[in-house]
């Protein structure tokens, strides 16, 4: 019998969090779910409601594409990879390095400009980065990012 969904779903995050030191509990999610507006760190788009999150670790409800859309987001990974069963043939498979390096770059430009904190988080980006880079690096070999860093900027 094939697994709900949403049962699925509520795996991958619980697993997720669990290898997340900084998103390891809702509270922190709902926080990261937040669109802050670079400039003053105001909140633009409020993030996801600690019950929202509870219901999809829950599997109580269904939740809705923009939901895991958002879910993805804080987690770095594609809506897919929330929905896919870890015993299915994608199961193992690492995100593009670049692609996650690019996301990561998305999210510090979010930052308010405190230094502090943007050294800080400066620092977990490039520790996600190397141990997606070391993962990526056992399927295939890794891409040149500073070449496509230096073509994107011009």
């Amino acid at each position: 019998m094939t697994k709900e969904m949403k049962h699925i779903l509520a795996e991958n995050l619980r697993e997720l969090m669990q290898k997340s030191y900084n998103l390891d509990t809702q509270m922190k999610v709902r926080e990261a779910s937040k669109v802050l507006d670079p400039k003053t760190g105001d909140v633009i788009t409020p993030g996801l409601t600690q019950s929202t999150i509870q219901r999809a670790l829950s599997a109580e409800v269904n939740i809705g594409l923009d939901t895991l859309q958002r879910l993805a987001e804080v987690f770095g990974v594609s809506p897919i990879t929330l929905i896919t069963p870890k015993d299915s043939d994608s199961e193992g498979t690492v995100p593009d390095a670049s692609e996650f390096a690019w996301m990561l770059m998305d999210k510090f430009e979010t930052l308010p400009q405190d230094p502090t904190l943007r050294a800080e988080a400066f620092s977990a980006c490039v520790i996600a980065l190397g141990i997606v880079e070391q993962q990526h690096a056992k399927q295939k070999p890794a891409p040149n990012l500073a070449a496509k860093s230096r073509k994107a900027r011009g």
